[in-house]
């Protein structure tokens, strides 16, 4: 998990930085790149965590794959964050689209590491239901979406007053 709560940290230091000042953000190449190889390392040890851990399923249950709610949830996080990766290189969306990802993925990985074991409280890896604090977690989730949402709506609206000189002078040399 070490690889995607940094992966979230610099995450959250890029969508303050678009809430912030959103012009000063899309400039800041270095922080953007170590977002991507942060990530790109990510992928590469979440694969191989869940590789093993079906390995490891193997050998304790005798099966590779059981759709348990655990290896479910590490399946869409691996998945969360392939699709991260490969939305940015297909250019589906930008650095800042790369930003809001690493932060929502890590709330798939959340789920995967905390939310299995004490929310759902059903499968091979529970350890009892609604003892583990699930109205903190609910809290954070909530409010780091809602950080999203705001950095989302400021980065737009900063997007929209940003290209509207331009199409102004646009349609001036046109006239």
């Amino acid at each position: 998990m070490r690889p995607s709560r940094w992966q979230w940290v610099f995450g959250h230091i890029l969508l303050w930085r678009y809430a912030r000042n959103p012009a000063a953000a899309r400039a800041d190449a270095p922080l953007h790149f170590w977002l991507y190889r942060v990530l790109q390392l990510g992928v590469l040890l979440l694969a191989a965590g869940t590789i093993l851990g079906r390995v490891w399923a193997n050998y304790s249950w005798g099966r590779f794959w059981g759709w348990d709610p655990k290896e479910t949830w590490a399946l869409i996080a691996l998945l969360c964050y392939i699709l991260a990766l490969h939305g940015r290189l297909a250019g589906w969306w930008t650095q800042f689209g790369l930003a809001v990802a690493s932060v929502v993925c890590f709330l798939a990985v959340l789920m995967a590491w905390y939310g299995v074991n004490f929310v759902l409280g059903k499968g091979l890896h529970s350890y009892g239901f609604g003892i583990g604090g699930e109205t903190y977690t609910a809290i954070f989730v909530a409010l780091d979406l809602l950080f999203v949402a705001f950095a989302i709506w400021r980065y737009r609206t900063s997007t929209s007053a940003a290209v509207a000189p331009r199409e102004i002078t646009a349609e001036r040399a046109a006239v």
